[in-house]
């Protein structure tokens, strides 16, 4: 064992993208104990006992090219597809393509990770594009995938792109079209499924050589059915030629139309995707009679199928929701800290359950968790350096997207950056909520607001301010990562960099404030705040310093504002009747600053609330109002306009 486990470990720091799935064994057997869980490691029944379990190639950890469809396509579609990738495989190319059809049982929980991991980790992409393509949610997010990994400056990847139909194609996706091998023609469109395959076959063979990966043939391939009736214990996606033929032999299908299927290579990837139309004008099956009855027996198969232990996933993707339930996915390394999270979620009576139980395998991982994830209303994904890696975050990941669930992330680490590709499209435009820069109970209400909103209660009025901090702190994961890893902070013992804006601003719009201050800094004027000296309470700290030998608050207010050649002050009705912002406007007012108040909730100018002298001092600047979402991405330009303006810049 010893031995066993010190081999996987060498694997492990190979490279983090070639993880498989004796790195998730391991995972899961060194951090079990992190789980507290009772529950006794079973091993998985191991299938190639099974005498009518189907039987697939060996894998190779890596394959380098893969095949992109949309996989509610058409018969027709389909069949040139299959036809494109069997002409493929024919000019030595059978161990370097990724054809889900031929690696993976589609009808199994596994289908949809090993095709986007297969897809991450692939050197070149043969993208067939048709309007089924567009209209599929799986081959929609794998299109994002690759236009993510065509922006990356790291494991590029080269698309082979083929138009197969006439489709309006979205301005996002005009990045994959370049090159593409046109067959919507009006000559094209009209050869045959074999002709069509045999120009794409030359037009690519010799572009595509350079994306084989060299490795030994393997020796295990696929057994056909030898005997017959071999078909009955096999899932219809599995099944061969042979396994068609015996199937409608079984059925009493007349030899005439058998001999129809046999001509086209009919196999159960293809069968799954007949329709009455299919069957009389590319099978010739003239009797309708005959239709239905291939027809009716096909849906038999496949509600039969459904029902099987094994289609465990299926039932789950149609399970109800259970309201107020929410599943958690964390790395074991950060249990004590989804424990904590967890703890608070179930005081605002919040049901909360998490991956007990690691398994042997992915299979059994996502067999025993994946129904509570199936019952969950929401997931939540706590984010640190150590999910960004995580084979078992990743898995399950993917397995939530694909049941459908509504995913938000509580960023305590912001680990963006080392996030694989596909979890940066399925998670960047999801709700994020920042731990990392706020304290753990400032954030917490905003998440649960998320997880649990507010019911319209008749009589109660919330606070507008409580209203806006919840709106304020939620963000796309994207946005946040961005915002937060775009922040540059002014040296402060560097008076080198000039400008400096000082910016004034109450606590209760943190949020806004490091927005505005992100903005300008990207335009090159360095801000001062003292957001991360302050915190986020409402406690004045100004006077005090935790060390006697440290300069206080106050004093580094000082001395900022004193050093800065503008000053931004947030007006809010907290910013009136705060005591330090009245101080912050009295001290720009001493020292004669040019200010530039932003009005962040509408109010009259000059405010009430304040001093007579302090509302002449501000009699004198005009505002910015920047009070809804509208105005405020309008404005912000006439901010850094009035603000170069003040330091007389000239725009370039």
């Amino acid at each position: 064992m010893a031995e066993q486990k010190d081999k996987s470990q060498g694997e492990l720091t190979e490279d983090p993208m070639e993880r498989n799935e004796m790195d998730f064994n391991e995972n899961a057997a060194e951090n079990g104990n992190e789980f507290d869980r009772n529950t006794q490691l079973k091993t998985c029944t191991d299938s190639s006992n099974d005498s009518n379990a189907p039987t697939f190639s060996q894998k190779r950890s890596t394959k380098g090219i893969f095949i992109s469809y949309g996989n509610n396509a058409g018969f027709l579609e389909r069949q040139f597809v299959c036809e494109t990738v069997r002409q493929l495989k024919e000019i030595n190319l059978s161990e370097d393509i990724w054809f889900d059809k031929d690696e993976v049982d589609i009808s199994s929980c596994m289908w949809f990770p090993q095709r986007i991991e297969a897809l991450e980790k692939c050197k070149a992409v043969i993208l067939f594009l048709s309007q089924s393509y567009f209209q599929n949610k799986v081959s929609l997010l794998e299109s994002k995938i690759l236009l993510k990994r065509l922006q990356s400056t790291e494991r590029r990847v080269h698309v082979f792109p083929i138009l197969y139909n006439r489709v309006e194609i979205p301005k996002s996706y005009s990045q994959l079209l370049d090159g593409a091998l046109d067959l919507s023609g009006a000559q094209v469109a009209k050869t045959s499924v074999s002709e069509k395959s045999s120009i794409v076959i030359g037009s690519l063979s010799e572009k595509i050589d350079r994306y084989v990966i060299k490795a030994p043939v393997s020796l295990v391939t696929n057994q056909l059915s030898e005997r017959l009736g071999k078909f009955k214990g096999k899932r219809l996606a599995t099944w061969s030629v042979e396994d068609t033929q015996e199937w409608l032999l079984h059925a009493g299908i007349k030899e005439f139309y058998r001999q129809s299927f046999a001509e086209l290579m009919m196999d159960g990837f293809l069968m799954s995707s007949l329709t009455d139309e299919d069957l009389s004008q590319f099978l010739g099956v003239d009797s309708r009679g005959t239709r239905r009855t291939i027809l009716h027996q096909i849906v038999i198969l496949q509600e039969r199928e459904k029902k099987l232990p094994d289609s465990w996933h299926l039932q789950a993707k149609s399970a109800r929701p259970r309201t107020g339930t929410v599943y958690l996915i964390y790395d074991p390394a950060d249990t004590n800290l989804a424990k904590t999270l967890s703890t608070e979620l179930q005081k605002n009576k919040l049901l909360v359950v998490y991956s007990e139980y690691l398994g042997q395998s992915k299979e059994e991982f996502l067999r025993e968790n994946g129904p509570h994830m199936s019952l969950a209303a929401k997931v939540v994904l706590v984010l640190t350096e150590a999910e960004a890696g995580s084979p078992i975050v990743y898995l399950q990941v993917l397995f939530c997207e694909w049941l459908g669930k509504a995913m938000m992330t509580a960023v305590f680490r912001n680990s963006w950056d080392r996030l694989r590709p596909s979890l940066k499209v399925i998670l960047g435009d999801k709700s994020a909520v920042d731990f990392e820069r706020q304290l753990f109970q400032d954030a917490l209400p905003i998440l649960q607001d998320l997880l649990r909103p507010r019911r319209m209660m008749p009589g109660v009025i919330l606070e507008q301010a409580y209203i806006d901090r919840i709106a304020e702190g939620v963000k796309p994961l994207q946005n946040l990562a961005s915002s937060s890893a775009d922040v540059v902070y002014w040296p402060i013992d560097n008076e080198e960099i000039q400008p400096k804006i000082f910016i004034s601003y109450q606590w209760d719009v943190q949020t806004k404030v490091q927005e505005i201050r992100t903005f300008l800094e990207l335009n090159s004027l360095w801000c001062w705040d003292d957001l991360c000296i302050r915190g986020h309470s409402s406690m004045s700290t100004r006077s005090v310093a935790a060390d006697p030998t440290t300069e206080t608050l106050q004093n580094k207010i000082h001395r900022h504002m004193k050093a800065a050649a503008v000053v931004l002050s947030c007006f809010t009705p907290k910013y009136i009747h705060s005591d330090n912002c009245n101080k912050d406007l009295q001290l720009a007012m001493s020292l004669n600053k040019p200010l530039v108040p932003v009005l962040l909730h509408f109010m009259p100018w000059p405010p009430e609330g304040t001093t007579s002298s302090i509302r002449r001092f501000l009699c004198q600047f005009a505002t910015i109002d920047l009070s809804n979402d509208k105005l405020f991405k309008r404005n912000l330009h006439l901010l850094l306009n009035r603000i170069k303006k003040s330091l007389k810049i000239k725009e370039l």
